[in-house]
């Protein structure tokens, strides 16, 4: 009977290792990523527009870009100065940490809407030239 409850015990200590292997909770934010979060946001989303979201790209894609930007394959001058910055580890570190966020999935309703206010004005209508 001892025998059988500690079978039971190791079965499911073992299951329970399983589980907790399955639902890994993501990386943590590489001290350095924080600067990166100012404009690609916390989850790879860009803040703004004119930032590219970093979310869901491959982290072999990301690291060569910081490396590009390091060696001068790509000029930024934002990204470059950063990215110096940067060792081996901590580009794969960062890279490693925005690959693992879900890519956006982009949003017609959000995107900027620019008002047609045309459809209900009537037509400008100036006063006539005075005749001098």
């Amino acid at each position: 009977m001892r025998a059988l409850t500690l079978l039971l015990l190791t079965l499911l200590a073992g299951l329970f290792s399983l589980a907790s292997q399955a639902t890994e909770l993501p990386l943590a934010t590489p001290h350095k990523a924080k600067l990166c979060q100012l404009c690609h946001g916390k989850k790879g989303i860009a803040v703004l527009p004119i930032y590219p979201s970093l979310a869901g790209q491959p982290a072999s894609v990301l690291a060569d870009k910081l490396l590009a930007y390091t060696d001068g394959r790509d000029p930024d001058a934002l990204m470059t100065a950063f990215a110096k910055t940067l060792s081996v580890t901590e580009r794969e570190d960062i890279a490693a940490y925005y690959a693992q966020f879900p890519r956006p999935v982009p949003n017609p309703d959000k995107r900027a809407k620019v008002p047609d206010n045309r459809a209900n004005k009537p037509p400008n209508k100036l006063a006539p030239h005075a005749k001098l």
